[in-house]
């Protein structure tokens, strides 16, 4: 990370966090300098979970856009793919 992302994390830490968080990562360094010292949870058992959720939530999402497109601007059209998405991934269903 540089300063730029540093302080774009910085501030996306600010509205979310109420103090109680504990921020869960995997041992890249970058995430040491924006997130609480106090409040780090080195684990990539707990990580690998969510990032195979996001790898397969982005391949589900590019299949309903088309190559030539890098992303879709109508808003109904995103929120419509990620219900589908997340109802097709959900297991629980």
């Amino acid at each position: 990370m540089d300063l730029h992302e540093d302080s774009c994390c910085k501030r996306l830490i600010d509205r979310v966090d109420d103090g109680k968080c504990v921020f869960v990562m995997d041992e890249w360094a970058g995430f040491y300098r924006p997130l609480p010292e106090n409040r780090h949870f080195l684990s990539k058992d707990v990580t690998f979970p969510i990032e195979a959720y996001n790898s397969d939530l982005r391949h589900c999402l590019a299949r309903y856009i088309r190559k030539t497109t890098v992303s879709n601007s109508n808003l109904h059209i995103v929120q419509a793919s990620l219900r589908l998405t997340h109802h097709t991934l959900n297991l629980n269903n």
